[in-house]
Parts: structure tokens; sequence; C-alpha cells
């Protein structure tokens, strides 16, 4: 069984049947699954589709992408991260392979000796609906204002897309004052936003494009509270897709 941090919030699970466990859950429910690659600089969207435990590997979905996923499976290793119901859920591997699944192609990997699921605060994040997004409005200039779409947010901060041809402004370290989301009827404002880091995204349809995770610097406990109920709100609609999916 996995091991418990000091804080008693961060586990590294080593057991193999509870890493099948962890896994299969997440090919059930269809959870997107980040693969990092070429040191965290790419990164590729998939899906866990399935586990043969006595074969001790699993099946990732392929990206529409075939430039993408030959650059994927050359990579010497990759890390793979999911959230799921409030955990970050974190793995490694070094063998890429292409292989089928089902009848479909898919890419094929060890299961990890080892994974980490961690549960605090800090990492409860959820991705937000690609119909109508939260926006994050950045003010640039002082008539000039950038509005981007949230892909996922914590009360730590948010992972936004950015357009085509992004502001120069927006790099690595930048700091944004007086930035503001807003979604449906929830608003906040007043907001100091830190660039962390720029990486791209090749999505499942194959199409490139670029995210930003941004910090929320200084926030207020009234703030916090704001965006946690909208996490809360984001979860809930989560879980009743899943729930409709598995019907």
């Amino acid at each position: 069984m996995g091991v418990a941090s000091d804080n008693d919030d961060e586990f590294m699970v080593s057991d193999l049947d509870e890493i099948v466990l962890i896994l299969n859950g997440l090919a059930v429910r269809s959870i997107g699954v980040s693969a990092l690659f070429h040191s965290g600089a790419d990164v590729l969207l998939t899906e866990v589709l399935g586990v043969d435990a006595s074969a001790g590997v699993a099946y990732l979905d392929v990206n529409a992408n075939e430039e993408w996923n030959r650059q994927f499976q050359a990579a010497a290793n990759a890390i793979f991260v999911a959230y799921a119901d409030g955990a970050k859920i974190q793995w490694a591997s070094t063998q890429i392979e292409e292989a089928r699944f089902e009848g479909r192609r898919a890419f094929r990997i060890p299961l990890p000796e080892y994974l980490r699921r961690i549960q605090k605060r800090n990492y409860f994040r959820v991705c937000t609906p690609t119909a109508h997004p939260p926006i994050c409005h950045i003010p640039i200039a002082p008539d000039q204002e950038m509005h981007l779409q949230l892909v996922d947010i914590s009360i730590e901060g948010a992972g936004v897309v950015l357009p085509p041809k992004p502001d120069p402004a927006i790099e690595k370290n930048a700091r944004f004052t007086n930035c503001r989301i807003e979604h449906n009827d929830l608003h906040v404002a007043g907001l100091t936003l830190t660039v962390k880091s720029i990486w791209n995204v090749t999505q499942a349809n194959g199409v490139q494009v670029q995210h930003a995770g941004l910090e929320f610097d200084g926030i207020t406990q009234a703030d916090q509270d704001v965006i946690q109920h909208l996490v809360f709100k984001l979860e809930r609609h989560q879980i009743k897709q899943d729930r409709d999916r598995r019907l």
C-alpha cells in the first residue's frame, strides 16, 4: 500500500492492485490525462483506455495529429498527470509503444512501479466546461485587455488557452494586476496574476495550442471563497456528467 507523507495528504502508491484500480478508474470515467514529454515542454492530451494487469501494461488513446504521435512515441520518457475527485494522480514511463486495444490504435506503456496520488486543498483543480468556460480578463495596457478562456481552476491559480498569436506581454514571470474572472453569475475582480509557465498542447483533435499557467498572487480569503464555490460547482457538474455517461 502507499506510504503517507508527514502531513498524511500525499500518498506514494506502490501496491499493484491499487495502481490498477486507480488507472481503471480513470479509464471508466474517460478522465483526461496530460502526457508531458520533452522535459515538460510539450503536452499530449490523452485518456487511459484500459489496463491489462496480467501483462503489466496500460493502454492510452492516440492523438489525431500523427506528427505528435510520432514525437510522443519517440520520447525517452513521459510524465502523466490526471485530476480526479480532488486528487492529482501522477506517474512516469520510459517506454511508449504503439499497439492495438479492442481493435483500435493505442499507445501501450508498462504499468508504473508506483504513482503519486496527492489529495489536498491546493490540488483541488477542476476542468472548466468547453461550451461556456470562465473568462479571465487581463489588462495588458491602460486601454487594452486580453480575454482568455480558462481550461482549469483551483484556489491557487488557473490554466488558460492563449490565442494563436499571444501578446508579447504574456511571458513567464510576467505579473498583471486588476485582473478578473467571470463565469455566469460569478465575478472575481482585482486579482493579481503571475504567469508561471507556458507550454504547447496537442488536443485530442490534433490541433496545437498554447496554454499558460497563472498563479493567484496575494488572493484574499473572500476571493478564495468565491473561487472555491466555482470549483465545487464545476466538480458537481462533472460528477453528474460522469454519472449520465455510465447510465
